[in-house]
């Protein structure tokens, strides 16, 4: 069993899991512990019950039956104890490697989120700077009328400060190109 359990605090699979360690019952007509109606519909007079454990906790119950009575003895208590352990360390395993896999989960969707934050922010941060620059070089080819040099200086200061900001935006928008796996190289000779 391996579920959150109701079993009876006098139930074999309850003792187990309270005490911890492995139970057997020799025979389910005379035991107690057991169901006896459970147990004659199941056909089952003997049984073993053993704690899996992980590091921190009892997180399931194995059982072993036998058609007769008395059909187990210490050498089996210790085989059904071996491999209970085996199996609470495989449920640990497994535990552990999903837990690692929906952080792995996780962190490539907040990677792609931010890559595509990164991507629309940048998209976004253009369309204003495009008219920044835009409207800097028709100030500075003096379509709005002549200029001061303390005004073209001025300009030229804001075209440059635009182009370099332009700049960062498009390293940006690269960047998440090539993390999203959108980037074509174009292979040629250069001089």
């Amino acid at each position: 069993l391996r579920q959150p359990w109701v079993a009876g605090a006098a139930s074999l699979t309850g003792l187990c899991v309270r005490s911890g360690r492995v139970l057997r019952c020799d025979d389910a007509e005379t035991d107690p512990r057991v169901n006896r109606a459970v147990a004659r519909v199941a056909g089952v007079r003997s049984m073993l019950v053993a704690p899996l454990h992980d590091r921190r906790r009892i997180v399931g119950v194995l059982k072993v039956t036998a058609a007769p009575p008395h059909a187990f003895d210490d050498e089996d208590e210790r085989v059904i104890q071996l491999i209970a352990g085996m199996a609470g360390a495989a449920l640990a395993h497994a535990e552990a490697f999903a837990a690692m896999r929906a952080a792995r989960d996780a962190a490539e969707e907040a990677n792609r989120l931010k890559s595509q934050f990164l991507s629309t922010i940048s998209h976004e941060l253009r369309t204003p700077l495009n008219a920044i620059v835009g409207y800097a070089h028709l100030l500075l080819d003096g379509m709005g009328g002549p200029l001061t040099p303390a005004q073209t200086e001025d300009i030229g200061h804001i075209a440059g400060g635009a182009a370099r900001l332009r700049t960062l935006i498009d390293d940006v928008l690269d960047l998440s190109r090539i993390e999203a796996g959108r980037v074509e190289l174009a292979l040629g000779e250069v001089d």
